[in-house]
Formats: C-alpha cells, structure tokens, sequence
C-alpha cells in the first residue's frame, strides 16, 4: 500500500490481506490471488460480466496475466472499516502494465471497492471486488 491519502488498517487479519492480495497482483501471481477470495465471490470488471465463485475468479486472473504483466501496482486506500466479521474498503489504484502482445506499457489509474469477510477458519477472504477506471488509460512514452 503506498501513498496519498492511504489509511492505516487497524485490523492485522484485514492488514495481511490487503498486503497479500497487493503482492500477488503485483508479481502476476494469478493463483495466489483468487485464493485471497472466499469460494462464493463475486468480481465486477468494467465491460465484463460477473465473475463468480474462486475457481471463475483465478481463471480470470490467469488470463489477465496471460495479457498483461504488472509493472507496477500503486493502490492507495481511503476508507477501511470494519464491523465484527465484515470488512468494506474503498480506494484507488493506478497500474502500469506491459501489454505482452506488443510491449506497449499502459498507465492504468482506476478504483477499488472490497468487501471481505472473516471466514470459518478465522482467514479474512474478499467476498466482492469491483473495479472501475477513472481518467484514461494511457501509453506511456518510450514504449
């Protein structure tokens, strides 16, 4: 997690998550990814259907990764809370990524709504994610 407006995660279970989940989408870890999602997950995608359930959840992460290599991952989150087994988070991100097809690299700023739940076993798991773009995807120069 890194600068702006960020917010301190008073919950060490919600912490590593949102530290986990940052990590592995930042090293194109696909399945260490869908893993951080609870099994009946749901993933909102701009122009996409809805992704639902783990399995459905690393299939499409598998592809992202197929298409796109994350250069950088800058998330920034501005709203953390939790209530009992039950966490809502708000931020924003942006993400430079090289299109493997043609070595172009985007500059990719949007947003990021989680919803996560403590599960059975104490694990915090994302329930719900959903990511729009704000402002334009650009390519970068030099690219």
């Amino acid at each position: 997690m890194t600068s702006g407006t960020a917010v301190s995660v008073n919950d060490p279970g919600v912490a590593r998550l949102l530290a986990a989940y940052d990590a592995a989408f930042a090293a194109d870890r696909a399945d260490e990814v869908a893993a951080l999602f609870a099994e009946d997950a749901r993933l909102q995608w701009p122009e996409e259907e809805d992704i639902v359930g783990r399995e459905a959840i690393r299939e499409a992460f598998t592809a992202f990764v197929d298409e796109f290599h994350t250069v950088a991952w800058e998330p920034s989150y501005q709203l953390v809370e939790v209530h009992g087994d039950q966490a809502f988070l708000l931020g924003r991100f942006v993400e430079r990524r090289e299109v493997r097809r043609t070595g172009e690299l985007e500059r990719v700023p949007g947003r990021l709504v989680l919803v996560c739940r403590r599960e059975a076993d104490a694990a915090w798991r994302i329930t719900h994610a959903m990511t729009s773009r704000y402002g334009e995807t650009t390519v970068e120069a030099g690219a």
